[in-house]
Parts: C-alpha cells; structure tokens; sequence
C-alpha cells in the first residue's frame, strides 16, 4: 500500500467528524444577509467539498460550480483558483480524470499568476498523480520533477519532501529500485528536519520496495521504525492502514505471534475509526491466522466479519460508481444548456441582421424619393424584393427554431429513459446483493461441516508420534481432503484431490470421506491396494457412471502404518508419497490410475508397496495444488521436483515450523509473481519413528 492512498485515508479519518460539524456552520453562514460575498463563496466551496465527500455528492458539486460562478462575476481571481482547486479534487474523488486535470491545469495557471506558490506546486503535484494513476509515468515524472525544482527554489520543505516520495513511488513503479529508495530517503531527510509527524509514511514506502524486491529484514525494519513513530506521536490512524502490511511481513519473516498482536491492535483501532477497508482486511488475514493456530470458533468469528465488511464496501463502490454516472450526465446537461443558450443568440444575431438589413433598405427608400422621384417605382420594386428575402429568411429561422424544440424533446425523452435505466439497475444491484449475501451465507456454512468431518490434529496424533496438515482451500469449501481411522493396531491415513475445487469439488470431497469410512471402519479393509480398489467401485457405483456421461472422481496417497510389525504400506491413484530413511529422501509413486471415471479394464487393480519402517523418520503426502502453482520471478509452475527438495530440507525440523516454512514458501511464490491460488492446496507429514 503506497503513501499516497495511507495518507489519503489517514486524512479523510481525521478530518471526516470536523467537516460534519463545520456544515452547520457554513450553511449558516450562506443564510446571514451580513455575509460578504467573497465570506459566501469560501462558504459556499467549503460546503460542497463536505458534501461531495458524502452521500450528497450532486449537491456537492453544484455548490463548488456556483462558487466558481459568483467568483468569476466578481472577477476575484484567488477565489476563482480556489474553486478550480476544489472542482478538481471532487472530480478526481468522483473518478473523472478529463475534468480534474482541466481544473488542476486551470487553478495551478492562477496561483503562479498570483504568485501563491504553495497552492500552484501542490497543483502541479495533483496533476503528477493523475498521470501516475492512470500509469503514464512518464508524464508523471516530469510534473513531479517540476513540482520538485519549484519548491526547491521557494525552499518550501513541505513540498520538497512530498516531490522526493511521489517520484520515489514512481520509480518503483518503474522497478528502477535504486532511484526508489534514493529519492524516498532524501524525503526522509527533509521530513527529520522539518516534518517528523509525517515521517512514517515515508518509512512504509520505503519497506514497500524492499519487500518488492525480496528483501524482507529491511521491509520489516523500516515497518517497524514506521509503527514505533505513528505510536510516538499518537497517529493511530497510520497504525490500523499500516497493520496489515506490517503483519504480513513479520509472518514472512516467521515472527507469527508478533504479527497476530500487530494484527489484533490493528484492528481494534480500525473499528474504533470505522476504517472498513483496514477492518476487512485485517479480519481475513485474522481467519487465516486462526485457522493455522487451530483456533477454529475465531477463524469463523473474523472470516464473517470479513464476509460483513467486504460486501459493505463493494456496496459503497457501486454507489460512487451511480454518482458517477449522475456527474457525468449533470455535465451533459450542462452542454445541452449551453448549446441551446447559444442557438438562442444566434437566432437573436439572425433578427438584428434581418431589422439591420430592413432599416438599411427603409433609409435608401426615402433618400430615393426625395433625390430621385423618378425612380421611385424601381426603388417600391427593389424594397419590394428585398421584403421577400427577408420573409425567407423567417421562413428558414421558423424551420430552425421548430428542429431544435424537437431535438429538445427527444433529449428530454432519452433522460427520462436514462432515470429509467439508473432505478432498474439499483433495483438489480439490491437483489443481486441479497443474493450474495444467501450464496456466501451457505457457502460458509458448508466450509463449516467439512472442517467438521475431516480429523483433527488430536485424532492424528493418536497414530503418530507427530503431524501435521497444511490445508489452504482456494475459495471457501474445498475439493480436497484428508482421512484418518484406526483398524486395531493399523493406523489407515489418506489425502486425496477430487475432481473440481469450490462447491463441485467439496460434495465429492464428501462422497470419498463417506466411502472411506464404509470401506475401512464398517468393512475393515486394511491394505491400501486392496481399499483404493474398492473406492474406485463406490465412487463409480455412487455417480452412476456405468450408464451415464460423468467422469468425476479423484487421485488419492493412502498408507498404513502398522507399528506393531514395523511396517509401512502404500498405494496411490496418480499420487505418490515421499519418504525420510537415513536422511535420504526417497520417493514412490503412485499407479498411473484415477479413482473414477471411465474404465476400458476389466478390474481397476493398484500395485501395494511393502516398506520396513526401520530408519524411516517422515512421510509426506500432497494433492498438485502446491506444485502447480504459478508463480517466482518467471511466473511458472513451482513443480514437484522443488517441492521434494523442500521437504527434504524442512524434515529435520518440528511439524510446526514445517507447516509454516510451506505455507509461507507457497506464498512466497505465488505473490513474487502476483498470481491468486488456481487451486486447492494440502499437505501431510506424519513422523513413526
């Protein structure tokens, strides 16, 4: 997260309630007959930049438009700036980009004719992140660089320290990561001397790169002096935006319980706020975290506020999108009005030019008959004709006037069907809320009984010494899964990949755990080989798929461990499982078989692999949603083959920090290259000796 949008944040939070009690103010300051005019403007500026930050944003905008008007009538050329500054700032806030550069253009060419240069810098600077929002970072540099010299002429430190870190953001932007972090520590230096109280913003952009560039100790330290300065001088907004990066970096750096305080400080000063964008995010990464920790009643506690907070601020989207949609038709209006006013005046220049012509003709005439009689009857011809052509020419200004009310109307015709259109889609929008709402509501729900039916970590550890499962659906439910049971002195342990991910794959992931509790707790099957082959019946007998299209089903690693004959057998459906013996990995794999689907044999038969657990420390199973993430600085396929080798690294190690040197290495890779997770991840290791 960039400075610019903490700072933008911070600013809004700590001047949003003082803005709500100086409206009455204003308000009544517009109704005081005393009131100068040059009062009621700034009056009239200050209440529509209140409005336009809340739901009334139309009213808003007019109130600024007529500022801009009253100013210009009084031809005050600081108040007209100030309201061009103003404009700008609501039309970029109300995403439209074509008028909020118009207007910064307009307000920066004023202040340097007035010689206020603080206001025409920070308008240069204004215009400079326009162009870097929409990725034009050329452009952006060279009003920023711009902006830069200017200050530095001017010694306006404020503005100096500003310039360093907008370009400093644009260079890491540009990957150019040496000039990044040059410019945003000259920013840092200007910002020790002169403006410490903001300094940590500074510090965030600075830890952002490092982090960028892999460099995690440093992003961590800078995170760090950034948290440490917002506390020192009580900015507790910058401490609930900043949380979440923060965290996120201490947990990179294996420091968990670190990040789960920053993390729950954070979001305590979030809610104290209303900070919905810091409270949604805080919560989701709240529920990861809880759900690693095997705290399940607050894993489901943050993830519902997550869901609460992630739709209230999609449904805020979709209303400054409608208001867009109003700004831009108000504009419209305005143009239409305007068109009319001059068509207007033009038909007025027709008339004056028609009466100009006829006082012209009027004044030959009588000049005619007083120095030429004679030729009065040519001279009642000429006249004659040219009242002719004057009759015409109403004609055609009839014809005129009558297409531009008929113009007018259909005009009025397609706003009518606009305001049509705008009450359907809000009609739409709240069904297609609702339903969400039920969608997510269920889907929850569902995530809630499959954790149910899987094993805990107890039931594991009661046939190993120990374990642990890294289990990361890709959405809510998921098509992978995991089975446990004890037969006597066997322990029958599974991890499978169904067909699918999402709600598909979680009812398959149901079918198999149903079918493995028939096949080994109520039929006893024991021998892997032996309970693949009845999965694969079940699952085909339970789909139908002896008479019917579907190919469903799922890839599985099964083992069991008999402990009391020090034996360790194995059967895979395409999966395979790695082994720790001596220090050595070894790796079997599975037959090249699925449980499922189409069958040309006439029995589906597995191979059973027999291994002596002497020397054997770990055994690892997995589904192909680690291996086959994208990702790293090539986005490709982690792959197995660096899946293997990490395990080999990480078996000497407890089950805990294994479960966490996964999940933080598949993160890792998969945020390198700013991929999302394509599918479901699980993970197994059990240690038997």
């Amino acid at each position: 997260m960039k400075y610019y949008i903490l700072f933008f944040f911070a600013f809004a939070v700590a001047t949003h309630t003082w803005a709500q009690n100086q409206e009455k103010v204003w308000r009544d300051s517009l109704q005081k007959p005393t009131t100068a005019d040059s009062n009621k403007i700034k009056a009239m500026l200050n209440l529509g930049n209140v409005l336009s930050t809340s739901d009334s944003v139309m009213a808003g905008l007019r109130y600024i438009e007529t500022a801009l008007k009253m100013a210009e009538q009084k031809n005050n050329p600081k108040l007209i700036a100030f309201s061009h500054l103003t404009l700008a700032t609501t039309h970029q806030r109300l995403g439209n980009p074509a008028e909020a550069l118009k207007n910064y253009r307009l307000a920066s060419q004023l202040f340097e004719k007035l010689k206020i240069f603080n206001q025409h810098i920070h308008c240069l600077q204004c215009i400079g992140k326009m162009h870097e929002i929409q990725l034009n970072y050329d452009r952006a540099l060279q009003y920023y660089q711009e902006a830069l010299d200017k200050a530095s002429k001017k010694n306006i430190t404020t503005q100096i320290s500003f310039a360093y870190n907008n370009i400093g953001n644009v260079y890491f932007y540009k990957k150019a990561y040496p000039k990044a972090i040059a410019y945003q520590l000259k920013g840092i230096d200007i910002r020790k001397k002169y403006d410490s109280t903001s300094i940590q913003y500074s510090y965030h952009d600075l830890a952002s790169i490092y982090n960028d560039m892999g460099k995690k100790d440093s992003a961590v330290y800078y995170l760090q002096k950034a948290h440490q300065t917002a506390q020192k001088y009580n900015d507790i907004q910058f401490i609930a935006l900043g949380a979440i990066s923060f965290a996120a970096a201490l947990d990179s750096a294996g420091r968990h319980k670190e990040a789960l305080d920053i993390a729950e400080k954070g979001l305590e000063i979030a809610q104290k706020l209303g900070i919905k964008s810091s409270i949604s995010d805080l919560t989701r990464y709240l529920a990861a975290s809880y759900t690693l920790d095997n705290q399940p009643a607050k894993a489901i506690q943050m993830y519902e506020m997550h869901t609460t907070y992630r739709d209230s601020l999609a449904t805020e989207e979709r209303t400054r999108e409608i208001a867009k949609l109003e700004t831009n038709h108000e504009i419209e209006r305005h143009a239409q009005e305007a068109q009319k006013v001059r068509a207007e005046q033009q038909q007025q220049r027709y008339w004056l030019i028609a009466t100009s012509v006829g006082i012209i003709l009027l004044l030959g005439v009588a000049v005619a008959l007083v120095k030429l009689n004679n030729d009065r009857r040519k001279a009642n011809l000429d006249l004659q004709e040219k009242n002719e052509e004057i009759n015409q020419q109403k004609e055609e200004l009839t014809i005129i006037a009558e297409n531009l009310e008929t113009a007018n109307q259909e005009i009025n015709q397609k706003n009518e069907e606009l305001t049509i259109i705008a009450e359907n889609l809000e009609t739409a929008n709240q069904e297609i809320n609702q339903k969400n709402e039920d969608v997510t509501a269920s889907i929850s729900y569902a995530s809630r009984i499959q954790q149910a039916i899987l094993p805990t970590l107890d039931e594991l550890k009661r046939g190993f010494t120990e374990v642990f499962v890294l289990f990361c659906p890709r959405d809510v439910v998921s098509g992978d899964f995991y089975f446990f049971s004890m037969v006597g002195k066997e322990h029958i342990f599974a991890v499978a990949d169904c067909t699918g991910h999402g709600v598909p794959g979680a009812l398959m992931s149901m079918v198999g755990n149903e079918l493995l509790h028939e096949i080994v707790d109520r039929k006893h099957f024991t021998v892997p080989a032996e309970i693949l082959t009845a999965l694969h019946k079940g699952v085909r007998q339970a789909l139908k798929q002896h008479e019917t299209d579907n190919r469903d089903g799922m890839d599985i690693a099964i083992i069991n461990h008999n402990a009391a004959q020090n034996t360790l057998q194995f059967a895979g459906a395409k999966n395979p499982i790695v082994y720790i013996q001596n220090n050595e990995l070894k790796y079997i794999k599975g037959n090249a078989l699925t449980i499922g689907g189409e069958q040309r044999e006439q029995e589906r038969v597995f191979d059973n692999h027999t291994l002596p657990t002497q020397d054997i420390t770990w055994v690892y199973m997995f589904s192909d949603g680690f291996q086959d993430q994208f990702g790293g600085a090539q986005n490709k396929k982690y792959t197995i083959t660096k899946l293997r080798e990490l395990l080999g690294n990480i078996s000497i190690q407890t089950p805990e920090y294994q479960h966490k040197a996964l999940l933080s290495a598949f993160q890792n890779w998969r945020t390198e290259a700013r991929e999302k997770q394509i599918d479901d991840v699980l993970v197994a290791g059990v240690r038997l000796s």
